[in-house]
């Protein structure tokens, strides 16, 4: 599967999601899942890595690539989360 596509701007967000303590731990985890899919990790590297099912991982990706694909990226929602991991 190709990497999925996230700017600049939501890679940093992403990450600061990740190593912020106060990051609720389903939007750490998801946020772990996007950027290691952005950077081209397999599912099947993801999930060992991070301890997660393939349906997990699937989920999380097909969500990012149907909002990318409807060109919603950061756009639309009113909450950054959101308009990072669900289309609209």
């Amino acid at each position: 599967m190709l990497p999925i596509t996230v700017s600049e701007s939501q890679v940093k967000q992403l990450e600061n999601w990740v190593k912020a303590g106060n990051t609720p731990q389903s939007i750490a985890l998801r946020s772990m899942i996007i950027l290691e899919a952005h950077r081209g990790e397999s599912a099947q590297a993801i999930g060992q890595t991070l301890k997660v099912s393939q349906p997990t991982i699937r989920l999380w990706k097909a969500l990012r690539e149907k909002a990318c694909l409807k060109g919603e990226g950061m756009r639309g929602r009113r909450d950054a989360r959101h308009r990072i991991f669900l289309p609209g």
